[in-house]
């Protein structure tokens, strides 16, 4: 495995990175095994203690309900005998009423069988209210709904009995029939106050907080071990995935381990000596591609490059050709009118050229129109274009140019000419009748509706100025139109 360390291994894990630089897990093991433990932990316990919880409440529900139907049907008991002839009077008032002295009795109702109240012994203001809003649709009607009177309120602490008062032989034998209207002779409906039972169920709701908090703590002092025991191979093999995917060079991973995670670190070594010997051939093979792709495509910029100029720029003398001087005319004319800037178009014709070529050969008069194309070069901006339109006649477009500007750079354009025709002739004589005539004609003057009229306003002056004689400059005016 001593390949792992080379150089080049380390070049090919930079080279990239992102295959395996996507593996960083969103949550680790470590904490989802930990959450596990818990839930694992916790949940049978809170079941149990839920359970618990159900049965002790159900067990102390049921005990209270059973104290207040005994302590309700020994009131009705004691009741018969005044209930009997249907006659209440103070005496059995006052026996109600003496019921205020004990302390778990809220309140006393006794009642008619049809539920219509005899008497009202309220000793608990508050936990009656509770039980009036709870028969509010009944006492409306001025009766106790005594069909439909138990209920149990542990947020008031109340419990709510009824007991019917029946006959005597009823009573003794206590198999009659349920009691009803037609049979008794009435009804006690009693409150008890049960204090004690949320305190009860309080105390039995911290014994359970404590019992959960006991174990959550036992857990959590289990989970550091655990979780180390556990997942430390499988982290120390995410710590040499991570390294090879960073481009660091890659460790084998040494786990003594009969295991799944064991078998795991065998493969991962075996597939990272099998990613650093690909991806060195890939490499290579790109390296390859990409360099034949940089040299095409240099070729393919050339050859467009050089289209390019074929396609513009005039053969024999390097400026512009009539086609890109027509595309350009248009887009500056229309750039002028736009920005209010002025635009000025000089047409150039040479005189004496065919007898140049007559006398001294086609060779002197290509070498007299390259010098034309330097002159205009020379004295032409970045932005301004000087064109052949063809033969020997040329067109410089300046924009952005007023007239006193372009006299200016017509009168270097015919002292540099002069200078350069000298040079290639020679012959005084033959010098004496190459010159220049030149037309002039700008937007802010001669005021053309299109590029076109611009340049055949030029063109009108050149005419004129050939015909006053050579190495004249003519500007235009309307006269020359008419």
């Amino acid at each position: 495995m001593d390949w792992f360390f080379t150089r080049n291994a380390k070049a090919s894990l930079q080279a990239d990175d992102g295959l395996m630089g996507k593996l960083r897990p969103k949550r680790s093991l470590h904490r989802r095994l930990a959450g596990w433990m818990m839930v694992v932990a916790a949940l049978p316990v809170l079941v149990c203690m839920l359970v618990f919880t159900f049965f002790i409440h159900s067990q102390l529900m049921e005990q209270h309900s059973k104290d207040g139907e005994l302590l309700a049907q020994v009131l009705a008991s004691a009741l018969t005998e005044r209930l009997a002839d249907h006659n209440w009077d103070a005496e059995d008032a006052e026996y109600v009423e003496g019921f205020s002295r004990h302390p778990n009795i809220a309140f006393v109702c006794v009642t008619r069988p049809d539920g219509k109240p005899l008497h009202f012994g309220i000793f608990r203001d508050k936990l009656w209210n509770v039980f009036a809003d709870s028969q509010r649709g009944a006492m409306a009607k001025r009766k106790l709904d005594i069909e439909r009177q138990d209920m149990v309120d542990l947020s008031h602490n109340l419990v709510v009995r009824t007991a019917w008062v029946q006959p005597a032989k009823l009573r003794l034998t206590g198999n009659g029939p349920a009691p009803n209207p037609k049979t008794a002779h009435g009804a006690v409906v009693l409150g008890l106050r049960t204090e004690g039972l949320g305190a009860t169920v309080a105390s039995f709701q911290i014994v359970q907080a404590g019992t959960v908090a006991a174990v959550g703590l036992a857990c959590l002092a289990a989970l550091p071990w655990l979780t180390r025991r556990w997942t430390g191979p499988m982290r120390e093999l995410v710590a040499a995935t991570r390294r090879l995917a960073q481009g660091k060079p890659p460790e084998p991973v040494t786990l003594a381990t009969n295991d799944e995670v064991g078998y795991l670190a065998g493969a991962f070594n075996d597939m990272a000596a099998k990613l650093l010997a690909g991806r060195r051939a890939l490499m290579e093979a790109n390296q390859k591609l990409e360099d034949r792709v940089k040299e095409r495509t240099q070729q393919l910029q050339d050859a467009v490059q050089k289209l390019d100029e074929m396609a513009s720029n005039d053969d024999l003398t390097g400026v512009a050709n009539r086609r890109a001087f027509t595309n350009a005319l248009g887009r500056h004319f229309d750039a002028a009118v736009r920005h209010q800037h002025d635009l000025a178009c000089v047409m150039i014709d040479l005189d004496g050229f065919k007898p140049i070529n007559d006398t001294l050969g086609h060779q002197a008069g290509d070498d007299l129109l390259v010098a034309v194309g330097r002159v205009l070069k020379s004295n032409s901006r970045s932005y301004d274009m000087p064109a052949r339109l063809g033969g020997d006649e040329f067109v410089l477009l300046l924009p952005r140019t007023d007239e006193d500007t372009a006299r200016q750079i017509i009168e270097r354009l015919f002292e540099q000419f002069q200078q350069e025709a000298a040079d290639l002739i020679g012959d005084p004589d033959m010098i004496a009748k190459v010159s220049m005539s030149i037309g002039l004609a700008s937007l802010a003057k001669s005021h053309p509706d299109t590029a076109e009229e611009l340049l055949h306003q030029a063109d009108q002056a050149l005419y004129a100025a050939k015909e006053s004689g050579k190495a004249h400059m003519r500007v235009f005016d309307p006269s020359l139109a008419a």
